[in-house]
């Protein structure tokens, strides 16, 4: 968050702010874990932004609050090693490098610009 300056949420907080706070990241921190711990935890809503594209369009971007993005993070921390450890070569999923084309270009071999399809035999 800090390394992109993450923009913050509906609620305002920044990180500076909650390093700032008398609580600091440490209490943060703790509030965080007891809500978990309790099963209270409930996400706030996510900012609503529009960036523009190279078309001249815009595209929406949602900035969910600096709370939530540290539980976001937290949980794909403990998930994903689970998660990668079944995924093959040839699973289509929502992780990292998923997008079907890079996939395909990676199985097939393929890194020029202008082809449209391949077909492979397995």
């Amino acid at each position: 968050m800090r390394a992109n300056q993450g923009a913050p949420g509906v609620d305002g907080v920044t990180i500076e702010q909650i390093e700032a706070s008398e609580a600091g990241v440490k209490g943060f921190l703790d509030e965080i874990e007891e809500t978990l711990r309790t099963k209270s935890y409930k996400p706030e809503a996510v900012r609503r932004v529009y960036i523009p594209k190279a078309n001249g369009k815009l595209r929406p971007l949602g900035i969910p609050t600096v709370r939530d993005r540290v539980v976001q993070t937290a949980t794909l921390l403990i998930l994903e090693p689970i998660f990668e450890a079944d995924f093959l070569d040839c699973s289509y999923g929502t992780g990292r490098n998923a997008h079907p084309t890079r996939r395909w270009k990676r199985y097939a071999g393929i890194s020029k610009p202008g082809i449209k399809w391949c077909m492979t035999r397995t």
